[in-house]
């Protein structure tokens, strides 16, 4: 004969509300989880955009070189001065001649020029927007061709779309400004570019006319 059968109560509620705990818990997690995956993701998505556009700005915006104007001042086959003539390249942002540098190599010379709102004097280590001239005072006049929004001035060196203006580089000081020799003769090369802190650089490489038969010259690209 068996003997009485004994059965403990509570054992299968017990055995089935450990798991559901845990199950409960790991859907919170995976909620939390994919809600902060969801948030990262569309934070990297903002930031790839303003990332992109950037890149998109900086690639299209650079200066446009459309000629060198040199000089002989002193009228001895030599080349002293240098006027770059710029504008924006098309589908360009305005770029600021402030935040810019021109550098200048030459067999002789590696410079890097800052800007100078300054119309008159002589520097090595600066560039300025003097208009042309071949006299050994400079013209001492603002170098603007073009400027139709009319808001480019020494002071605020913006270039806005359709503005054209030179840029003067004294290169006899930028060698060294010792004497005749540090000026350029006919058939040396010069690469010269163009960067301001927003854009890609614009480059231009040309040589000295030879001979050099006019005390100024126009350069075409």
């Amino acid at each position: 004969m068996n003997g009485p059968i004994m059965k403990r109560v509570g054992d299968t509620g017990e055995s089935g509300i450990s798991p559901m705990i845990l199950l409960i818990a790991m859907i919170l997690i995976s909620s939390t989880a994919a809600g902060l995956l969801i948030q990262f993701g569309g934070d990297l998505l903002a930031r790839g955009g303003s990332t992109g556009e950037a890149v998109r700005r900086y690639a299209s915006s650079q200066y446009s070189i459309e000629s060198i104007t040199v000089v002989d001042e002193d009228d001895d086959g030599r080349i002293d001065n240098f006027y770059i003539t710029v504008g924006l390249a098309p589908g360009s942002e305005p770029l600021s001649l402030e935040r810019s540098i021109v550098t200048i190599t030459t067999a002789d010379v590696t410079a890097n020029l800052g800007y100078s709102n300054s119309t008159s004097g002589e520097s090595s280590t600066k560039f300025n927007c003097e208009a042309p001239s071949t006299s050994s005072g400079g013209s001492g006049e603002l170098g603007e061709i073009a400027d139709p929004e009319g808001t480019f001035t020494a002071d605020s060196p913006d270039l806005s779309p359709g503005c054209k203006v030179y840029i003067h580089v004294d290169y006899l000081q930028v060698a060294g400004g010792v004497d005749d020799t540090d000026e350029m003769t006919a058939g040396q090369g010069v690469d010269l570019h163009i960067q301001s802190d927003s854009s890609s650089k614009a480059y231009v490489q040309f040589h000295i006319p030879d001979p050099v038969t006019r005390q100024m010259m126009i350069i075409r690209k």
